[in-house]
């Protein structure tokens, strides 16, 4: 109860509360419904950025120049671990 109270807080927007449960598919791929896209503006083809704050998966539309958002961004990973990881998957293919 009280893990579903704090989650629900999170979502309280203008006194309007609003929570849409989706699945994500077989290729790891999930649909933002419409309403959602329509509400915050998101078209096909705009970027969005991914960021995980404790338990939670934030997407947020880019807004600003994706330099902008690097230079105080943190790496999920080291760089020369990432180049190596990309390195293997190209490799394999």
């Amino acid at each position: 109860d009280r893990e579903i109270k704090k989650l629900m807080s999170k979502f309280v927007h203008n006194n309007i509360m609003r929570m849409i449960i989706r699945r994500i598919n077989d290729e790891g791929q999930i649909e933002i419904p419409k309403k959602i896209r329509e509400k915050l503006g998101i078209k096909s083809g705009n970027g969005l950025i991914f960021r995980i704050n404790d338990n939670y998966l934030i997407i947020e539309k880019i807004k600003k120049k994706i330099v902008d958002i690097l230079k105080h961004s943190k790496p999920i990973m080291n760089p020369l671990e990432f180049q190596s990881k990309m390195r293997d998957e190209w490799e394999r293919i």
